[in-house]
């Protein structure tokens, strides 16, 4: 049997483990249903394949979560989801046109009656806040019921199958009281938030979540990250008035001023690029950027549902236009990498990303949380995690063996168990 064993040293590398183990079971396992409806007409249809609708129920089933999605009805095809013309700021609840989301919702959504239902149209286009024509991906109630996907000005004018599965994702999340940066306040974070692995972060929508962060070196090549997830929240902050490029997320070294160097202390603004492209030469509020457990949140939003409740809607989230994406997409290679575009597939359900560090005071496994000693970590971690290791000497204690499957990484310095 492949064991660690006490005075192995692990110095800015890795070892791997490779053994066969039950999972540990996820918690607080939720059930979630929406139906969706798709607009088609004679020359394309907007229902989303069956790869999309499988790929999104396998992202909630690998963290214990049921998402039943019913692909129903083929519903008349309008280049347009108007607005109330008397108040703009209205869109899901104003049903007085043909094209209409009220309107269409009122005749096709069957399970209306049922409150935990969501519903869901695949469509064109749609009008903005102002009852203009949008190249929006779509839009969602936040938190709430209610969510378009509208990729028309995408391929075929139908988006790829991985920008319908992602924009499916997100536009869901919404619903379920998820940002586009984490906090419910991006106003200093903005839309592209880069640590927050996430369809949620306009940076990872449409091009993959391990696409980006791999080809910006962002991440360790043995992280576990998937093309479509929310994030579990256990990426390092960062204080962007003083960066340590070498250490960075404690996944690797990250050029975030973009000057070809590593360095321990660097003034950058990486978290807003707002105008859809890099980080690089942004100069706007500096602050923190940090992670966000969405998954918990996605969580606690099943359960209350499960029990008849749902918070009140705080706003709705116009998501991300064409011209932003493109400029995005157009950044993937600044890492030197050549990426691609994702490609949908079923990605099967990874390990998790784990921090495990010398002292902290409600250790969970996360940067700023790691678990105090690795025979911890691995029990309460998914077989084949990675763990990253702080510098430092651990203890092994019982029987001085990690038999779980797994991958450790001393991405800084040297950690020694013993």
């Amino acid at each position: 049997m492949c064991t660690l064993l006490r005075n192995l040293t692990v110095v800015a590398g890795l070892l791997s483990v490779h053994l066969i183990f039950a999972a540990a079971p996820r918690a607080a396992a939720a059930s979630f249903l929406i139906e969706l409806d798709y607009m088609a007409n004679s020359d394309h249809s907007h229902r989303p394949s069956q790869l999309v609708i499988d790929a999104v129920v396998e992202m909630f089933a690998c963290r214990g979560h049921q998402l039943t999605i019913i692909v129903d009805d083929e519903i008349p095809h309008h280049n347009v989801m108007v607005r109330d013309p008397n108040n703009c700021n209205e869109f899901f609840d104003y049903s007085g046109a043909a094209n209409s989301f009220g309107r269409l919702r009122n005749q096709h959504f069957d399970l209306i009656n049922n409150p935990a239902a969501h519903y869901c149209i695949f469509g064109h286009f749609y009008q903005d806040s102002s009852c203009t024509l949008t190249d929006s991906s779509g839009l969602a109630e936040g938190p709430g019921r209610y969510f378009i996907v509208t990729l028309a000005d995408h391929e075929n004018q139908v988006g790829s199958e991985f920008k319908q599965a992602a924009t499916l994702a997100h536009e869901f999340g919404h619903t379920l009281g998820l940002s586009h940066c984490g906090p419910d306040d991006c106003d200093t974070l903005g839309n592209h938030n880069p640590l927050l692995p996430s369809v949620m972060s306009y940076r990872y929508q449409l091009s993959g979540v391990r696409n980006v962060l791999k080809c910006n070196n962002i991440i360790h090549p043995k992280a576990r990250f998937k093309q479509l997830d929310y994030s579990a929240g256990n990426m390092c902050s960062l204080n962007e008035n003083s960066i340590n490029e070498i250490i960075s997320v404690r996944m690797g070294s990250t050029d975030w001023d973009c000057d070809g160097t590593f360095e321990s202390n660097v003034v950058a603004d990486i978290s807003n690029g707002d105008n859809g492209d890099s980080w690089c030469g942004e100069t706007g509020i500096r602050s923190t950027v940090h992670d966000t457990d969405e998954w918990a949140i996605v969580a606690g939003a099943g359960l209350a549902l499960e029990r008849g409740e749902r918070p009140p809607k705080r706003r709705d989230y116009e998501c991300l236009p064409r011209s932003e994406a493109d400029k995005a997409a157009a950044e993937l290679g600044r890492g030197g990498l050549d990426c691609g575009d994702a490609q949908l597939e079923m990605e099967g359900c990874l390990g998790d990303n784990v921090f495990v560090g010398l002292a902290a005071a409600f250790p969970r496994g996360a940067c700023t949380q790691p678990w105090t000693n690795p025979m911890t970590a691995q029990s309460a971690s998914l077989n084949h995690s990675t763990y990253f290791l702080f510098p430092g000497a651990y203890t092994l204690t019982g029987n001085r063996k990690l038999t779980r499957p797994g991958i450790w990484v001393a991405a800084s310095g040297a950690a020694t168990f013993r």
